[in-house]
């Protein structure tokens, strides 16, 4: 591409020697400032690359990560479950033997309250 160009240059400097009768040069130093010009432009470039791919790099092992800590999760889930299960069978029982101590404490309570207020 600076070969390219270099040469574009050059053409167009005769054809403005030919058209205004003065002469142009294109100095090699030029040209070197557009060689140092790019090589700082690449080396810009290489740094923001490399950062961005250090980021991705970064944020597919954390989602690695996580996804092995949820699979671990769902595992212990899975391992739970008939323990859950056997746990919500005895609260349920537990819940209708409750309920009808309750239910007997109830009666009992208002047997209570009608002699205490006989009583009084």
């Amino acid at each position: 591409m600076f070969k390219v160009i270099h040469q574009s240059v050059e053409k167009e400097s005769l054809s403005f020697m030919d058209l205004m009768n003065r002469s142009n040069h294109v100095t090699p130093t030029s040209f070197l400032e557009q060689l140092n010009m790019y090589k700082d432009i690449l080396a810009k470039k290489r740094i923001s690359v490399v950062s961005a791919k250090k980021r991705l790099e970064i944020g597919l092992d954390v989602m690695e990560k996580a996804n092995y800590e949820i699979i671990g999760l769902q595992k212990q889930i899975d391992d739970m479950t008939p323990d859950l299960i056997k746990t919500k069978k005895v609260i349920e029982e537990v819940l209708v033997v409750v309920n009808t101590k309750k239910a007997a404490a109830d009666i009992e309570r208002d047997i209570v309250s009608k002699e205490e207020a006989e009583a009084r």
